[in-house]
């Protein structure tokens, strides 16, 4: 399947000491227990799967803003043998939907908390505690050339969860306003993006103090299964960056045909119903 690239310019000229970084989104229906919040940790049987279409699709990736993942431990593990170092938070509630970052061992991520303890960025739940806490932090690699800012979210699904997303962007926005340090930023992961969402979220975020856009892909999907599609999963840069952005997997594909990974059923069945989407990064 071609993939169709879009480059889109967010100023006129990069200069030529700029940074270069592969970012990806990619929501694992829960992980940890085998693709339905009917199992246990003893039912998950995709991690060779996900390791061979990791390797296939997504090996040039250099961080991971994960989401549903019931067990952090087995995540973990797995891109452990990748040299990727994983951050999230705790919650009590049993078979809590993790939002993970998984970096690898050539940066560091280091707290944006006032205490310097913990990634949590408890604005995303927008006062409401039964929501997914994003994961936020400062990027940096050795030699001090790269800091970007990442957050990573996992937004309230469902149509009719629209208004609650919109007070998660509307706290997002805020945070970001009222920090002082005006880091190249990345707001990325699965926004449950329904009808317009993607472009109301964009207006929430240009309006505030700290500006972000929407930084769109080619591809009409990031979430398919035989009966259902959509374009769930995105991410929104500071003016700071150029980027380009593509979907992996067979969420475009326009019929189950092909072989295992390229066949939207067998991918379901192995993988996730959401394709991961990853953003090269310029600043």
């Amino acid at each position: 399947m071609k993939k169709l690239v879009v480059w889109v310019s967010l100023f006129l000229t990069l200069t030529a000491c700029g940074s270069v970084l592969n970012v990806a989104t990619f929501n694992i229906e829960y992980f940890g227990l085998g693709g339905s919040s009917a199992g246990e940790f003893k039912d998950e049987y995709r991690i060779p799967f996900l390791k061979e279409f990791m390797d296939k699709e997504l090996s040039e990736v250099d961080v991971f803003i994960f989401e549903e993942i019931v067990n952090k431990e087995s995540l973990y593990k797995m891109m452990a043998e990748r040299n990727f170092s994983c951050v999230s938070y705790e919650r009590a509630a049993f078979n809590h939907q993790y939002v993970v970052l998984c970096h690898s061992n050539r940066f560091v991520f280091k707290s944006l908390n006032q205490d310097g303890e913990g990634y949590q960025l408890e604005d995303v739940l927008a006062g409401n505690q039964n929501m997914r806490s994003g994961v936020w932090g400062l990027l940096q690699d050795s030699e001090g050339k790269i800091s970007l800012r990442i957050i990573g979210v996992h937004l309230k699904a469902h149509p009719d969860g629209r208004p609650l997303r919109f007070k998660q962007v509307q706290a997002l926005a805020k945070r970001l306003g009222d920090e002082k340090d005006k880091f190249p930023t990345i707001v990325i992961g699965d926004f449950n993006a329904h009808g317009n969402d993607a472009l109301d979220f964009e207006k929430i975020f240009s309006e505030s103090p700290f500006s972000l856009s929407l930084a769109r892909y080619g591809e009409e999907f990031s979430y398919r299964t035989l009966q259902f599609s959509g374009a769930y999963d995105q991410a929104y840069v500071s003016s700071h960056i150029t980027y380009s952005a593509f979907v992996k997997g067979p969420c475009n594909n326009k019929d189950n045909f092909g072989k295992r990974f390229d066949q939207i059923d067998f991918y379901n069945r192995t993988i996730s119903d959401h394709c991961p989407v990853v953003y090269n990064l310029n600043f």
